[in-house]
Formats: C-alpha cells, structure tokens, sequence
C-alpha cells in the first residue's frame, strides 16, 4: 500500500467517524429532515468517502 493509498483510507475513516459525530443524537431518517445542518455535514462526508473509495480504486487497476 502506497503513501497515497493510506491516505485514501484515513479520508474514509476520517469522514466515517464524523458521520457518527453528525448523527449521535439521530435516530430516524425522517428526523433527519429536521436537522439541516447534520443531514449537510453528513451528505458531505458520504462525497468525501465516494471521492476517495473512486480514486483508491481507479488508482489499483
């Protein structure tokens, strides 16, 4: 594993443990809706997580 493709990963773990920050008090999805900021939060982890499983992967083929 590369430099690189640990980084990848710690963004993953990173953005991972930061949903679980953002949702700790969630605990339903349609009490989601009534917290904008923690469903923005989230949604910008789920990018980040997706940005880095795509290029962790584009990079292994």
């Amino acid at each position: 594993m590369t430099d690189r493709d640990a980084a990848y990963l710690r963004h993953i773990l990173e953005a991972t443990a930061h949903i679980e920050d953002f949702s700790r008090n969630i605990t339903s999805a349609s009490e989601l809706r009534n917290h904008p900021l923690e469903r923005a939060g989230i949604e910008r982890m789920l990018t980040i997580i997706g940005e880095a499983a795509k290029k962790r992967l584009t990079r292994s083929a």
